[in-house]
């Protein structure tokens, strides 16, 4: 049972760093198209 949570919280993180590798991308993508960046605090 440890070992299936410690597998599964390995795969969350992997796939929350590719989701966030995405995003820097698509804003990145954003900026250099439209020229601009808007920024907001997130907390």
């Amino acid at each position: 049972m440890l070992i299936v949570e410690f597998v599964e919280i390995d795969r969350f993180e992997e796939q929350a760093s590719e989701r966030v590798e995405s995003l820097a991308d698509d804003l990145d993508h954003l900026v250099k198209s439209r020229g601009m960046l808007i920024l907001r605090s997130v907390f």
